[in-house]
């Protein structure tokens, strides 16, 4: 079984979002069809995180400027800008908790991140 996670739009314009155990994409909607709502997406590529639970993920090269990265128990993360590039990593500067840090990211590895991030990527393309 692999985890996945759906968002669904409900009643208002609230959404909500769900962890499902499936071994494919199309029995994960169908264990989310029970639920009233609009399915918005389906996430396949997922991150468990300590504290959190699942978190949608991209692959580090899909990461742009003023993306948010989710870490364990929940924390975030601003990426506002790119130090450097090298053919298999990116080195970023994040803003965590009004601080800046650095942070070098693989570009083949899977990253956590906020919904908003992975539907901006969804929206581009460079998620399958």
């Amino acid at each position: 079984m692999r985890k996945m996670i759906v968002k669904i739009k409900i009643e208002g314009g609230r959404s909500s979002t769900y962890d499902v155990s499936a071994p494919s994409r199309a029995v994960a909607l169908q264990v989310v069809a029970k639920r009233p709502g609009t399915v918005i997406w389906v996430c396949e590529n997922t991150v468990h995180l300590i504290g959190f639970g699942e978190a949608p993920a991209v692959v580090g090269a899909d990461l742009r400027v003023g993306d948010t990265l989710r870490f364990n128990y929940g924390g975030t993360a601003l990426l506002t800008r790119i130090k450097s590039q090298t053919p298999a990593f990116i080195t970023f500067e994040i803003l965590e908790e009004g601080k800046p840090y650095e942070r070098r990211i693989g570009k083949k590895r899977f990253v956590p991140v906020t919904d908003e991030t992975f539907e901006r990527c969804l929206a581009a393309g460079q998620v399958a």
